[in-house]
């Protein structure tokens, strides 16, 4: 099946208290376009709960207890 396009999708990421967003956009200002990759800092927190991804379309991965430190290819349910 084809790849979903990840623009539009909110990305966000747990740590005990602390709930941190970010969106998936193509451009946010003249002649720009963003990377799809989002980093978030956590400061000093070791242990992430869950990574979730909403998608266009309504479609929601999670990831528990992802190991910090890493980069995560997430891609939506079938």
């Amino acid at each position: 099946s084809p790849e979903i396009s990840p623009l539009g999708s909110r990305i966000r990421v747990r740590t005990g208290k602390l709930l941190q967003s970010a969106w998936i956009l193509a451009g946010d200002s003249y002649r720009c376009q963003s990377s799809s990759t989002r980093l978030f800092g956590l400061g000093s927190v070791s242990k992430v709960d869950e990574i979730e991804v909403l998608w266009p379309g309504g479609k929601i991965t999670r990831l528990a207890s992802p190991a910090a430190g890493r980069y995560y290819r997430m891609v939506p349910p079938p």
